[in-house]
């Protein structure tokens, strides 16, 4: 919910749509892999849209997440070594740059916060 607060200014419509795959996400069983790296893609690229964080920062997160968009479905389709395994060094290796943007994106958010915009004065300076 906060993600969706922070990123809705950037794109109300596509805030909304990630807010709805990490519901999904934590109702879903089998797939919830799949809408947790939608909606982190979506959150990354609006978050790096707006500048909210570091652009690196924005980066490694839409990277990480494209990759796990592409990668998960595959693997439930038998590629890259069948179903997710968490012994398996594929698996690894494809959460690892999440993994990476993850941490590094909790700890900027307790230390450093988010860039805000200068808020909008409604009434004119006299």
């Amino acid at each position: 919910m906060t993600l969706y607060a922070l990123t809705r200014e950037q794109g109300p419509i596509l805030a909304l749509l990630a807010l709805t795959c990490r519901i999904a996400e934590a109702i879903q069983y089998g797939e919830s892999a799949i809408y947790f790296s939608v909606a982190s893609l979506i959150f990354s690229w609006l978050l790096l849209r707006g500048r909210l964080i570091p652009t690196w920062l924005g980066q490694l997160g839409v990277v990480a997440s494209a990759l796990l968009v592409v990668i998960l479905p595959a693997q439930l389709a038998g590629l890259f070594g069948g179903t997710m395994s968490w012994a398996s060094s594929m698996t690894w290796m494809v959460w690892l740059p999440m993994l990476f943007f993850e941490v590094i994106f909790a700890f900027w958010l307790m230390i450093k916060g988010i860039a805000q915009s200068a808020p909008q004065n409604s009434l004119p300076s006299v």
